[in-house]
């Protein structure tokens, strides 16, 4: 399993909805990302589309393990 992105890896620092993303999702594990997800996935799944590439392929599958269960 490879590890959680770091900040950079989820785009340009500053920006708000990247700094969102970064704060509900930073340095959790996939297993520590779906609970937060499956809190609020009509909230949580805007930060998906706010984060850089390596960040997203490591989170999206909290959202299809969502939409599968």
């Amino acid at each position: 399993m490879q590890s959680p992105p770091t900040r950079q890896d989820f785009g340009i620092e500053g920006f708000l909805d990247v700094e969102t993303a970064w704060k509900n999702f930073g340095g959790k594990s996939l297993d520590e990302a779906y609970l937060v997800f499956r809190s609020n996935p009509n909230y949580f799944q805007e930060d998906l589309m706010w984060m850089d590439t390596r960040a997203f392929l490591f989170y999206f599958p909290v959202a299809i393990r969502y939409l599968t269960s």
